[in-house]
């Protein structure tokens, strides 16, 4: 990964993009870093690195991170906001894991204790419990859908899988070509004649504005409402006119465990973005380039429950 480049977004205000696109760096690559006091950002030239959509490689939890780094990508981030509903329909939620596992576990060991007195299984209570243990990992961290359709023609993905039907109420980011005017957020779910790009995310500028929070206010977004203040954010934004070689605009990134979804969307407002989405928040944010992380990759349960992730390549 190149060295960085100095900026602070939150900070150099109207300014900032054109500083970053006249660096030397950005000039010869299509591509600068760098870091705010809580968040690292990255801009990128998308008619030189074009926004793609990238799935895990494998059904393996920990193959989610290692396929982010292996693609080798200007910039890379995880990708929508997931769901998982358990066999019983009951929706999985974060306070809903611990139970599992708890029942699970016991369960397992419940049965090991019944078949001690076999000989060899003197210790059944601990394969019981590992098998259970095993059981709710399953249920809990694996077979989750995406809040939205997903589509990436040159890796041949074409998911319109939709979790509750969540899409409608999220937003989603994706080019229909691949110059600079054909990049699009929207409302809603994933249109038609998206080239590459994902439903499932979290609107958070719309047409030069922060989306309201507020009940009732024109450009009310349930999710962000729900959601803004929420830490682990990272957010893609479409920066119009920004000093690319054909000044049609950049794509930028922000990223940082500490962030939040409100805070990323004055910071993206003040330095011309048009509009912005979020991708899945907290422990399940991701964000690198080339090889490496820029910030701490998600854990392995958060890693096996996401499938799909956004790069420019």
């Amino acid at each position: 990964m190149q060295r960085e480049v100095p900026g602070d977004p939150a900070g150099d205000g109207a300014s900032f993009v054109r500083s970053v696109v006249g660096h030397p760096l950005f000039r010869s690559s299509g591509v600068a870093h760098g870091r705010g006091t809580d968040f690292r950002w990255a801009i990128v030239d998308p008619e030189r690195y074009p926004l793609y959509v990238w799935r895990r490689s494998s059904p393996a939890g920990w193959s989610y991170r290692r396929t982010a780094r292996a693609l080798d990508a200007a910039i890379f981030t995880n990708g929508p906001m997931m769901g998982r509903r358990l066999p019983d329909g009951a929706k999985l939620t974060r306070s809903r894991v611990p139970v599992e596992f708890a029942l699970w576990t016991a369960a397992g060991v419940a049965a090991g204790l019944g078949l001690a007195h076999l000989p060899g299984l003197r210790h059944g209570w601990l394969l019981g419990g590992a098998a259970g243990a095993a059981a709710a990992w399953k249920r809990t961290f694996t077979g989750w859908v995406p809040c939205g359709g997903i589509r990436g023609q040159a890796d041949g993905i074409d998911d319109r899988r939709d979790f509750d039907n969540e899409g409608a109420g999220h937003a989603w980011l994706g080019r229909f070509g691949r110059e600079f005017a054909s990049y699009r957020i929207g409302a809603g779910d994933l249109p038609a004649g998206v080239e590459e790009g994902a439903g499932g995310l979290i609107l958070l500028v719309h047409d030069f504005t922060v989306v309201a929070s507020r009940a009732g206010d024109p450009g009310y977004r349930r999710d962000f409402a729900e959601l803004a203040a929420k830490k682990g954010v990272v957010a893609w934004g479409l920066v119009p006119s920004g000093g690319t070689a054909t000044g049609a605009g950049v794509l930028i990134v922000l990223g940082g465990r500490r962030l939040d979804a409100a805070t990323a969307a004055a910071v993206l407002i003040s330095i011309g973005t048009r509009d912005a989405v979020a991708t899945d928040q907290s422990g399940s944010v991701m964000m690198g380039s080339g090889r490496t992380c820029l910030l701490r990759g998600p854990s392995l349960p958060r890693q096996s429950i996401q499938l799909y992730g956004l790069c420019c390549r």
